[in-house]
């Protein structure tokens, strides 16, 4: 069986449009003195209660 190919497609106007405006947020906020932090792979920005704790006015 062969596969077919596709020529690539161009992405349409919302695509770029959602991307532009991430993009103007992202300059907003580091123009305004934010700053990104690089969080290495594998970490989480979760942070968990004491499961007892939470599940105990549930039961």
């Amino acid at each position: 069986m062969s596969a077919k190919t596709t020529a690539s497609k161009r992405k349409n106007d919302a695509a770029i449009a959602t991307h532009q405006s991430i993009q103007d947020q992202i300059d907003a906020f580091l123009n305004a003195g934010g700053e990104i932090q690089n969080i290495p792979n594998g970490v989480s920005g979760q942070t968990w209660a004491n499961p007892h704790r939470a599940s105990k006015g549930t039961r």
